[in-house]
């Protein structure tokens, strides 16, 4: 019994998300990195978590691979390298903190 109802749960799960999809207007639904309008500020940035900052460069990479915009690899690897940046200064104050 309990089996069966992970799966019920499980279809649900999988019918409720084709018909959140199915409703969301295709605009809504264009993924990838579109260049340096979505960048963070170095102050945002330095506002994040380093599992955020992650998440951050993360995406952007995926975005461009996944949906080979190469036209926008150099501004999305300056974008990853300032991610980087900070992250390492992040990590950098959390072992003079840690000494």
């Amino acid at each position: 019994m309990h089996a069966k109802k992970h799966g019920l749960r499980g279809s649900i799960c999988v019918v409720g998300t084709a018909v959140t999809l199915a409703a969301t207007p295709v605009a809504a639904l264009d993924f990838g990195y579109k260049g340096r309008t979505e960048n963070k500020s170095v102050a945002e940035l330095e506002l994040m978590t380093p599992v955020e900052l992650n998440k951050e460069a993360s995406e952007v990479c995926w975005g461009v691979v996944e949906f080979h915009k190469r036209e926008l690899l150099s501004e999305a690897r300056s974008y990853i390298e300032t991610i980087g940046r900070i992250a390492r200064k992040k990590q950098a104050g959390k072992a003079e903190l840690e000494i």
